[in-house]
């Protein structure tokens, strides 16, 4: 082949090639036809989110820089969440955009009629109570039928529309949004950990006044043990007093409710926590429809700071043979809440323990200033733990001991 001929050659080749390019069916580059649908909101603007869902609506309201409930007297929301449904809803994007009619938006779910059914409307409101935008989150599109491969299980997308301006978008993983204000509260309330609990003391609080006590806990080396004697043919059942021990770790709430509004109820029993750093909590509970209602008290104890300084100094290697240290009477522990701290420990001790880092009053005060303005609802698991009788800790000896599982199989796991 001569020169000349492959010259010719490789021309033509390059022309063909062309013919071919300008003859392909022409299409947006990738990326081009996505749309994001909150493009015009800004998100430092959203001070206000309202979520319809049925029967059900709430709303989240930035308030002095926390989000809050004003359904709630504008108790603390769960920021996480918000955070969650903030970064999904303004990041939604779609590549197919539907024309917009009456009859599209009832089949699809993206009418009012749908709203008071099951699906949700979101809308975001600025700091002066102007809506900025608003979606409808419609139906799910299944995926197409026929094969056996798991791409055709499920949903391929879902239906949404923004409530200001026309078109249906098809998004590719659906969204879920609940308008269950108990969805959106921050349920996490307390965890002070039980090796941190120095004893528990149980009280019955009548309403004609005073107060009798029901059981105490001491600690026992590295556990909480019942105090006092066991009757005969009774055994303590160690799973039920762990319970009680551990009554301060994770409590979370299902609601919560101004203090105000039970004014008027009384409060028949109050568990109360000496911690190791002299803080105490008083748990005061009712039971009314089968679900327990807590308020909480927090004070720093001087007389429980002075016993856990001079327990600290009496374990000292040069204390060895220190005289047990008492504990301090109920009378010096301030009447409000009459108890007894636990037993005097061991006075040797190999290891030489550091001093207790003591909280202090004004501690105390800040935790009142946040649990003070509120009654909380328990799950009833964890409600229970401040209303064991001291029977319930006990068992007949001939009975079979629960296995930690079957202690705890009343106590549900947590969802998200």
């Amino acid at each position: 082949m001569t020169k000349r001929s492959v010259i010719v050659l490789g021309l033509g080749t390059l022309i063909l090639a062309g013919i071919y390019v300008l003859t392909l069916p022409a299409g947006p580059k990738h990326g081009s036809d996505t749309e994001y649908l909150f493009s015009d909101v800004e998100p430092d603007r959203i001070a206000k989110i309202q979520i319809e869902q049925g029967e059900a609506a709430v709303t989240l309201e930035l308030k002095d820089n926390t989000w809050s409930l004003p359904e709630r007297n504008h108790y603390r929301a769960d920021p996480g969440k918000i955070r969650s449904i903030l970064l999904k809803l303004l990041d939604l994007s779609s590549t197919q955009r539907l024309p917009t009619s009456p009859e599209a938006e009832a089949k699809l779910g993206l009418d009012e009629a749908a709203i008071k059914k099951d699906r949700a409307r979101v809308r975001f409101f600025d700091s002066s109570g102007k809506e900025l935008a608003g979606l409808m989150l419609g139906n799910t599109r299944p995926r197409a039928e026929g094969g056996t491969s798991q791409m055709n299980i499920g949903t391929a997308g879902q239906y949404v529309r923004r409530t200001d301006r026309d078109g249906i978008y098809l998004i590719g993983l659906p969204v879920t949004v609940s308008a269950a204000l108990s969805n959106w509260l921050d349920s996490a309330l307390l965890n002070v950990l039980s090796p941190r609990i120095v004893s528990v003391v149980q009280e019955a609080t009548p309403a004609e006044g005073g107060s009798e006590e029901r059981f105490r806990l001491e600690r026992e080396g590295e556990t909480l043990a019942l105090a006092g004697e066991v009757a005969e043919g009774k055994e303590i059942q160690a799973a039920m007093v762990s319970q009680v021990a551990a009554g301060l770790e994770n409590i979370t709430i299902t609601d919560v409710h101004p203090a105000e509004e039970f004014a008027a109820s009384h409060f028949d029993t109050r568990t109360v926590y000496n911690v190791n750093d002299g803080l105490q909590y008083a748990v005061e509970t009712l039971e009314r429809d089968g679900s327990v209602f807590a308020r909480l008290r927090v004070k720093f104890d001087e007389a429980l700071a002075e016993w856990l300084k001079a327990e600290a100094a009496a374990k000292k290697p040069d204390a060895a043979v220190a005289e047990p240290v008492p504990s301090p009477t109920a009378d010096e522990q301030g009447a409000a809440s009459p108890q007894e701290t636990p037993t005097e420990a061991k006075a040797e001790k190999k290891e030489s323990p550091s001093e207790p880092k003591l909280a202090s009053g004004e501690e105390a005060e800040k935790l009142n200033a946040q649990f003070g303005p509120w009654v909380y609802e328990l799950a009833e698991y964890q409600g229970k733990k401040f209303r064991r009788s001291r029977e319930e800790l006990l068992r007949d000896k001939d009975t079979p001991a629960p296995t930690d599982i079957e202690a705890a199989a009343e106590t549900p796991a947590e969802s998200l």
